[in-house]
């Protein structure tokens, strides 16, 4: 990607950057998510199947463990698919509704990561950002949302230990770029860090 996609890519999210205090985008700001030179260019995302019915898992996960998310941003989205054919279509989908922020190779696979030119809304949430992961060889999974990220305000251990009576995954505490925690549920993980990953990413680029 060349520094004129960054530039884009980082027109989308500056609004989103900094409400990442309070977690919840002002509905009334909507047209701020764009540039207004751009607003032409918005559609819908009809590439993705609708966030209402797993976000509503999360939260009622969340809800049932007594983890206050609400006043922390939702960073991003993390959809899986189950084969190498499916990554590169959903690649070539999302490359119509966002900007290419980056991919990586991580763990030996490929992962890429799009800001959306039109967000995706849960209630008064909008979600800039998706994650793409190609499938582990040997691990495929079923093709759908998998996880939500959330960027906290403490280090994500210290965020852990306000739940000490919950089966935190701690194996990333520790990372050095960008640390995170993370809850498994039943069709559903989320993760707490304290960096927007579209952050690490420019940052990382530059």
């Amino acid at each position: 990607m060349n520094n004129t996609d960054l530039d884009k890519a980082h027109t989308y999210l500056v609004p989103y950057k900094g409400r990442v205090a309070s977690g919840i985008i002002d509905p009334l700001s909507e047209a701020t998510l764009c540039s207004r030179a751009r607003m032409s260019d918005l559609r819908p995302a009809m590439t993705l199947p609708p966030v209402a019915h797993f976000l509503d898992h999360v939260f009622a996960a969340l809800d049932a463990d007594s983890v206050d998310a609400q006043p922390f941003a939702m960073d991003h989205l993390c959809f899986r698919v189950a084969t190498t054919q499916r990554y590169d279509e959903m690649k070539a989908l999302l490359s119509t509704e966002g900007t290419l922020l980056g991919e990586h190779s991580v763990g030996g696979r490929p992962i890429a990561t799009y800001a959306l030119h039109v967000a995706l809304v849960h209630r008064e949430r909008r979600i800039n950002v998706i994650e793409l992961p190609a499938p582990k060889p040997g691990s495929p999974y079923p093709e759908g949302w998998e996880h939500a990220e959330f960027v906290i305000d403490v280090e994500p251990a210290v965020f852990a230990s306000r739940y000490p009576q919950l089966p935190w995954d701690l194996s990333g505490a520790d990372k050095p770029m960008n640390a995170c925690v993370r809850l498994n549920y039943d069709g559903c993980s989320v993760k707490f860090h304290r960096r927007a990953l579209a952050d690490v990413i420019m940052d990382e680029r530059s």
